[in-house]
This record gives C-alpha cells, structure tokens and sequence, in this order.
C-alpha cells in the first residue's frame, strides 16, 4: 500500500514537473532573458511584464510586422520609435533597426517605462496605452487613475474591442508569467 503511495508520488512529481517543463520552455518563454533583464532594470520595469507583451504582440517573432506597419518582438510602431529613440543615448538617432532585438526591446521598455509614469503606476492603463495609444486612453479615462485598480473596471471603460482583448490577454499572459518564474 505505501509502495504504490510512493509510485504515484513519484509519478505525479515527474508529470507536474514535465508540465512545467512545457510551460516555461515552449508556452511561456523567456527568450532574450539577458537583453529584457538588462533593460528592464535600466528602466524600472517588470520583465514579466515585457515578456507578456512580446508573446501577446509577436510570439518572440523578431521579424514580425503587422498589418498597421508595427514592426519586430514588441510591435512598434516607427513614429512612436522616432519618438522614443531620441531619448535613449545607445541608439542612434539617424539609423536604427526596430528587427534587432535589442534594439526593439529597449524602445519597446522605454516606451512602457513612459506610459507607467503618464498613468501612475497603473499597469492596466499602461497596457492598454501601449496598444489603443496614449491619447485614447487619456479619453476614457478620468485623471484619477487610481480608481481604475481592477481588470474588470478597466475594460468596461475601453471603446475598442480590440484593445480590450488586448489587454485581458497581456494581463493573462502576465499573471502566469508572474506564477511560473
């Protein structure tokens, strides 16, 4: 009787431990672990929250551009990068490649790091910026961002279906990022 406690123990161990194994490797990965952590610290941004992000905008796909023209893992946008590159010493202003990933992440991070100060640390509206744009979420939102501290609260108030799929799926994404590493 302890013996087959034992074997199935030992069995559930292995599968819960091959379970994790899939999650952290192929579902939820941390590819470009050394650039994202490197720039995350630069900018005081959580990296789960960068990686969410990257697997909501591009699957870790460096060479991904949609439909709108937004280009590479984080899905930028080249106006917002003209923008957000003059800000950022390593990179030069005159030519850069938003395919590179250490490039992309740095824009993408500073970005994020802007839209954190510009909504008070509110990561829901922080999101929803980074997809719906800056300007459309000042809209529909009050000053008092503190008042919008849930997911629920938040994508009632967003007008575009799009965006709030986006950002019930980052939150997602971010909340087993958060639990797996």
């Amino acid at each position: 009787m302890l013996k087959n406690i034992i074997t199935i123990l030992f069995i559930t161990l292995i599968i819960y431990g091959l379970i994790i194994l899939i999650l952290t490797n192929f579902v939820f990965p941390r590819k470009f672990q050394d650039i994202v952590e490197h720039v995350t610290k630069q900018y005081n941004v959580d990296p789960n929250l960068v990686y969410a992000i990257i697997k909501q905008e591009s699957d870790f796909k460096e060479d991904a551009k949609s439909r709108s023209g937004a280009i590479g893992l984080m899905q930028i946008m080249t106006t917002t990068a003209d923008e957000v590159v003059q800000t950022i010493s390593s990179i030069d202003k005159n030519y850069y490649n938003l395919y590179d990933p250490e490039t992309n992440i740095s824009v993408g991070v500073k970005y994020i790091s802007e839209l954190i100060r510009k909504f008070e640390g509110n990561i829901y509206l922080t999101i929803a910026a980074y997809n719906g744009g800056m300007g459309n979420v000042q809209k529909w939102f009050e000053k008092d961002y503190s008042k919008y501290d849930s997911l629920d609260k938040v994508v009632e108030e967003i007008k575009f279906v799009e965006t709030r799929k986006y950002v019930t799926n980052v939150i997602g994404y971010y909340n087993f990022y958060t639990k797996l590493y």
